[in-house]
């Protein structure tokens, strides 16, 4: 019968066991780190309205789920600009005789939440993928002209 001690003293040599060949492969330079470019969201343009009047909804604030430095809020007239969010990651990868093409991920699936003081809150869902882009034109971000979009605040009760 294993002692709780022994079990934990046995996972911690899996781990140094799988870590070694990883810190091994790294020190031998046969994985070398690449940074890539990764795009979460697109530009988005567009209009909070309130649901019941149609009026514009002036300080609504937009912003992607679970990064709220990137938001923008709607003007005197409901309108706003919401700007794509740009990453630099690195990955860890084997070394190739040349340099690898340029690629980019533009990861467009994400959550925006639509939020105004005395109004209920909206969410808006989008997923869309372009993976391994090749080409300067493809690596360009978001449309020339961004889709248009009108979103519609109820009152809270």
């Amino acid at each position: 019968m294993l002692l709780p001690e022994d079990r934990i003293l046995g996972q911690a040599r899996l781990g140094i066991a799988m870590f070694l060949p990883f810190m091994m492969l790294l020190l031998t330079s046969c994985v070398i780190p690449v940074k890539r470019n990764v795009t979460i969201g697109e530009l988005m343009r567009g209009q909070v309205l309130a649901a019941e009047t149609g009026q514009p909804i002036q300080g609504a604030r937009i912003h992607y789920e679970n990064v709220k430095p990137f938001e923008a809020t709607s003007d005197t007239n409901g309108y706003f600009v919401l700007q794509p969010i740009h990453l630099n990651r690195i990955y860890w990868m084997p070394p190739a005789p040349v340099d690898p093409p340029p690629w980019t991920w533009d990861e467009c699936k994400y959550r925006l939440i639509i939020s105004a003081s005395g109004y209920l809150p909206n969410t808006f869902e989008r997923e869309r993928y372009k993976l391994f882009a090749r080409t300067p034109e493809e690596l360009q971000i978001g449309p020339k002209d961004p889709e248009y979009f009108l979103f519609y605040l109820k009152k809270d009760k």
